[in-house]
């Protein structure tokens, strides 16, 4: 005889189709699940290991942390990046910065355009510390011995993400009213479904 399955916290179950009583399988946690952190953010869990954060003044952060990927923009749209071992995207007003894989960089205004290979790539140029880079204005391009990249090394996805202004303790009544209502949208979805047969 088999020990009874562990009970699960209320929150989960109000989130989950209620076994009856006679089934002989326990439901698994249906996704989307709908979070108010403790940090005022509304964070929603879904499927494949995938999270997405949301602030009140439209900041969004989506994690995939089974490929290592985080996509985030902040609430005025202004700024984004893309972050992922094989490259990372940085984007604020009009200059984009660029960090690839084996040490590549690239950086883009409205008025100029430096790339080239940094110290510690994988190019013969960068194994003897010197950069190779180029430098493409509007009068052509010429060799640029000191370009200006930014440091990319760090994940700039929860700086856009905390830089807003929607977001903190403050803000946790809020956040629960609009996860309130998403489960009572959920609830009405839930009802209008067929049963789920357990075997």
């Amino acid at each position: 005889m088999h020990p009874p399955p562990p009970s699960l916290p209320s929150a989960i179950l109000s989130q989950q189709q209620q076994p009856s009583s006679s089934a002989s399988c326990v439901s698994p946690v249906l996704y989307p699940v709908v979070y108010v952190s403790p940090a005022g953010l509304l964070t929603v869990l879904m499927r494949y290991d995938v999270a997405v954060e949301m602030t009140l003044d439209r900041a969004i952060r989506v994690v995939n942390h089974a490929h290592k990927a985080v996509a985030a923009t902040n609430g005025r749209g202004n700024a984004s990046c893309i972050y992922h071992v094989a490259a990372k995207i940085y984007q604020d007003r009009t200059s984009t910065q660029l960090e690839l894989f084996g040490c590549r960089r690239a950086k883009m205004t409205t008025e100029v355009m430096e790339f080239g290979v940094m110290p510690g790539g994988s190019s013969s140029a960068a194994k003897v510390n010197q950069p190779v880079c180029y430098r493409l204005t509007q009068y052509g391009l010429k060799a640029n011995p000191t370009p200006d990249f930014t440091d990319l090394s760090q994940d700039m996805s929860v700086t856009l993400l905390f830089s807003s202004s929607g977001y903190g303790p403050h803000l946790i009544a809020q956040y629960e009213d609009v996860a309130q209502v998403r489960c009572i949208a959920r609830t009405l979805a839930l009802s209008a479904r067929p049963p789920t047969l357990c075997i």
